[in-house]
Parts: structure tokens; C-alpha cells; sequence
């Protein structure tokens, strides 16, 4: 999926609801293309925070306040209001909330960033809340509860599954099942690990491959694929009463492991496959093309 965002810049503030008909000398739009905007109803990226759901026993929440607008560069927070309302969908009581600067530039942004501070806000299951700026508008729905970071926590996981490299999709375990796929490779004594190979490279030293991922949907493997592993199993060493066997949709659940560190396991095997007799792994895996649709994205 590709998402195009166009950014209009207006000779003046058009306040707090308008209706904007636009026009463009291309003939882009549509005759009498109409835009309304409500700075209690209108969505705006400008706003940023965890669409998921914080944490009620999370200390540090925070919202950002910031836009890099592409070609237009980044936006100028000058003229913003110093603070922002917390609308709740339950109908509590609005809260307002300080807008305090958080970097001048960062580096990441690229863009002055601000910040909200959230951690005042109580647990509220069942509801969700935006955060508004007069003039600007409201932030994506998000929530206090615990449901909505392990909703978080399900998805990424389930995604793993979804990249595994070299097994069968079953209905069982996923909602997209598919085939096994690439399951052998051919290995080279080419050292450049990054270059791809001609098609009609000759296929010789055939071996299995089962396990890792195709982690940006094409058919490498890096020895970078391994900080899935690192980062599964740092999340269990914090808490290891947390994460139990069954809890997730895995062939290999109900083994008396715990599923994280299924996954964890899996994120190395393809490795195994790749060590050689005297002990030393190649370095990874590549094609001769990535997938064609990387390259109309």
C-alpha cells in the first residue's frame, strides 16, 4: 500500500471550521471539489501518539506534536496553541494538557517535535480518547488499556508467522494460509553478500532452508535478521512469568515452551541450515531479483 499526503498552504488561519472549495489548474479534481474541515472532527498526522493504547501501569506516555510535509519541508509550530484538550469518547470531563517543546530539531523528524504528557490520564477500559488542538485538529483514536498494548503485542507476533521463511500457512494458524515456500537454496563461494545474483546463475550445492523470515517481503536473508530473536528474548528474560505456552496461533504451541521463545527459535534456524561442517555460517541468502512490486511502490 502507498499512501500520497498533499499539504495546502493557505495566505491566512481559517480557524476553528471551514469549507474550502478547491480548484487546480491541472484539472486534477473534480469541478466544485469541496473540503471541510472541523478542528474537533478532522484527523491530522500532525498530531502523533499510540494508536493501539497505552499502558495503564505505564509510567512515561507521551503524545508528539510535529509534520514533515515532504517538499514543503517541515512545519512551523510558532503560531501553535500552548496547550491541548483530551476528548474522551465515554463523555468524561475534558481535560487540557500542557504542549511543552521537546526538541528544537530532531534528527529523526527532521522537524521541530513537541510533546504531550499523558501520564496523568487514568485507566478507562471500554474508552477511547483524541487529542485536540484548537485550530489544528484531533489525533487518531487511542485508549488507556492493558487489552490494547497486548492487541499490540498479538499482532506483531502473528506477523512473524506470516514471514516465516520455508513452512506451510495453515488455516489453523493464520487467516491468509499458503504454501511452503523456497524451502531449499543452492549455495556460492561469492562473498559479497549483498549483490544480487545473474538468473541464470548455475544452481549447484542444493540444502534445505527452513526458518528465519523474509522481513521486507523478498527472498534475503541477513545475519541483521537475528535481532528478532535478540529482542524476543530480551522481552522474556524481563519477565518470564509473563509469556506462557498456548497464548498464541503457532504449530508449536501446547510443546511446554513458551510460544516467544518458539519464535525466538525460529528466527535462528535458518541459520543451522546454513552452518558449515567445520562450524562457521555463511553468510545469508539472495536471489537474483527482489519481488516485482517493491518496485512500483
Amino acid at each position: 500500500m502507498v499512501e500520497h499526503r498533499v499539504f495546502l498552504q493557505l495566505a491566512k488561519t481559517i480557524g476553528a471550521k471551514a469549507a474550502l472549495q478547491l480548484s487546480d489548474s491541472e484539472g486534477l479534481l473534480p469541478a466544485g471539489a469541496m473540503f471541510e474541515f472541523d478542528d474537533r472532527s478532522s484527523e491530522t498526522p500532525v498530531i502523533q501518539l499510540n494508536q493501539v493504547g497505552y499502558h495503564p501501569r505505564a509510567t512515561k506516555r507521551w503524545a508528539y506534536v510535529s509534520l514533515w510535509q515532504g517538499t514543503g519541508g517541515a512545519l512551523a509550530l510558532s503560531g501553535f496553541p500552548k496547550e491541548a484538550e483530551v476528548v474522551w469518547s465515554d463523555g468524561r470531563p475534558t481535560a487540557k494538557l500542557r504542549i511543552a517543546p521537546r526538541a528544537e530539531k530532531d534528527a529523526d523528524a527532521g522537524t521541530e517535535v513537541r510533546e504531550i504528557d499523558l501520564s496523568s490520564l487514568g485507566d478507562a477500559p471500554g474508552a477511547t480518547f483524541r487529542i485536540r488542538i484548537p485550530g489544528v485538529g484531533v489525533s487518531y483514536p487511542s485508549r488507556i488499556d492493558a487489552d490494547g498494548v497486548d492487541k499490540a503485542y498479538r499482532t506483531v507476533m502473528q506477523g512473524l508467522l506470516h514471514n516465516r521463511w520455508g513452512v506451510e500457512l495453515k488455516k489453523a494458524f493464520s487467516d491468509w494460509p499458503r504454501p511452503a515456500d523456497h524451502p531449499f537454496v543452492y549455495t556460492s563461494d561469492r562473498a559479497d553478500p549483498f549483490e544480487l545474483f545473474k538468473e541464470e546463475q548455475p544452481k549447484t550445492g542444493k540444502r534445505p532452508l527452513v526458518g528465519g523470515y523474509h522481513d521486507a517481503g523478498d527472498f534475503d536473508q541477513r545475519p541483521s535478521h537475528t535481532v528478532v530473536a535478540q529482542l524476543l528474548m530480551r522481552a522474556f528474560e524481563l519477565d518470564p512469568a509473563a509469556f506462557g505456552d498456548g497464548e498464541l496461533r503457532l504449530p508449536e504451541a501446547g510443546n511446554g515452551i513458551p510460544d516467544l521463545l518458539d519464535e525466538a527459535a525460529w528466527g535462528v534456524r535458518g541459520w543451522l541450515a546454513l552452518e558449515e561442517k567445520g562450524g562457521g555460517v555463511r553468510g545469508g541468502v539472495e536471489s537474483y531479483r527482489h519481488p516485482w512490486g517493491i518496485y512500483f511502490a
